[in-house]
C-alpha cells in the first residue's frame, strides 16, 4: 500500500487521470518536503511540468514582450531502477529536435523553439517524436526544458483607468484584473504590487469583484478583493488576492487627493509606475502541453507510484503604461 507521507501527499489530489495508475496533484502538494532515508523509500516518482511566463503589458492589456521557459522535473523516490518512457502530447512540436506536432492537437499547442535534455535521456532523431527514454537518478532532475516564443494570450490582464475630479482636486487611480483563462480553472497566489506618483498627497485604496459588481450588486453586496495596503513612506500599494477565477475580474481603486496647486486632469497615467504581478495557475499550460505516457520498461517488483502536475507560474509579469 501507499505509505503515511503518500497518503499526506494525496491530500491535495484534484484529479486522476486514467493512464494507468498516474494521478495528478495540486501544486502546493507537490512542494510539501518528502524525508527519504536509507531503504525506506515511497517507491514513488513525481513529475512536474511547469511553466514560467515573461510578460510585459501595455494600458490596453496587450503583450509587448513574452515568452515560456518551461521545463519537466522529476523526483524519484523509487526503491529500484528501471528504464522509463516519458511521451509527450501528439500536437507538440519542437523545432530545436525536428519535431512537428500532428493531429487536431497540433492547432492548440505552441511551438518549442529550444529544447534541452538532461544527460540521462536518449532520444531517436530517427523517428522524430516527443518520446525520451531514460533511466531517472534519484532525487529531483530536469528531465527537459524548453522556451516558447510563439504569441500566446495573456492569462492575467491589467488595463488601468484615471477618473478625474477637477472639483475636488483628486483622481482615482484604477486597475481592473482579469483572469483570461478557462472559467474552471483558478489562479491562486496572486499578488500586484505598484508605486503611486511622489505627488499623491492623500491616498484610500479601496478594492472590489467588478464581476459581482456587474451582476447588479449594490455597493454593499459587492465582496471586497483580497487585501491592499498603501505603504505612505516607499508610496508603494501592495495587493494581494487569494485566487481569481477564470473569466471573473476584481478591481482596485485608489483614490488620491493632490496637492493645492495641482490640477487633476494635467495628470496621466505615464504618472503612474510600473505593476508587478504574481500568480500561480495550477493544471493550466498556456503551451498546451501534456503527458501522453510514462512507462516503465521491464521493471521488477511492484509498479511505482506515478504523480503528475501543471503549472503556470509568473516569472517576470508586468504592465507599464509608458
Amino acid at each position: 500500500g501507499v505509505s503515511g507521507k503518500l497518503e499526506q501527499l494525496a491530500h491535495g489530489l484534484s484529479e486522476k487521470v486514467n493512464l494507468g495508475e498516474k494521478k495528478t496533484m495540486t501544486s502546493a502538494a507537490a512542494n510539501k518536503p518528502i524525508q527519504v532515508s536509507g531503504d525506506k523509500k515511497d517507491n514513488t516518482i513525481f513529475v512536474d511540468v511547469i511553466e514560467r511566463l515573461t510578460v510585459v503589458l501595455d494600458s490596453r492589456g496587450s503583450m509587448t514582450h513574452s515568452y515560456i521557459n518551461g521545463c519537466i522535473t522529476l523526483k524519484s523516490f523509487m526503491t529500484g531502477s528501471s528504464e522509463m518512457r516519458l511521451g509527450l502530447s501528439d500536437g507538440v512540436s519542437v523545432t530545436s529536435l525536428g519535431i512537428s506536432g500532428k493531429g487536431a492537437s497540433a492547432v492548440n499547442t505552441l511551438v518549442m523553439e529550444d529544447m534541452n535534455l538532461h544527460e540521462c535521456v536518449r532520444w531517436d532523431e530517427n523517428k522524430k517524436e516527443a518520446v525520451f527514454t531514460f533511466f531517472a537518478p534519484d532525487g529531483e532532475f530536469n528531465l527537459l526544458s524548453y522556451r516558447i516564443k510563439s504569441p500566446f494570450r495573456a492569462p492575467i490582464s491589467v488595463v488601468p483607468f484615471l477618473e478625474t475630479k477637477p472639483r475636488a482636486n483628486s483622481l482615482d487611480y484604477v486597475l481592473r484584473v482579469r483572469g483570461e483563462f478557462p472559467a474552471d480553472k483558478t489562479a491562486a497566489h496572486v499578488s500586484l504590487v505598484f508605486a503611486l506618483p511622489h505627488w499623491a498627497n492623500s491616498v484610500a485604496v479601496e478594492t472590489a469583484s467588478a464581476t459581482a459588481a456587474a451582476q447588479g450588486g449594490d455597493k454593499g453586496a459587492v465582496p471586497v478583493a483580497g487585501k491592499a495596503q498603501f505603504d505612505r513612506k516607499t508610496q508603494v500599494v501592495h495587493w494581494q488576492i487569494a485566487k481569481i477565477q477564470g473569466g471573473t475580474e476584481v478591481i482596485v481603486r485608489c483614490k488620491i487627493v493632490l496637492a493645492s496647486n495641482m490640477d487633476a486632469t494635467a495628470c496621466s497615467l505615464e504618472d503612474f509606475g510600473v505593476v508587478r504581478v504574481n500568480f500561480e495557475l495550477p493544471m493550466h499550460l498556456l503551451s498546451g502541453v501534456s503527458i501522453k505516457f510514462l512507462d516503465f520498461l521491464y521493471a521488477s517488483g511492484k509498479t511505482p507510484n506515478k504523480w503528475i502536475r501543471y503549472v503556470t507560474q509568473a516569472n517576470s509579469y508586468v504592465a507599464r503604461w509608458s
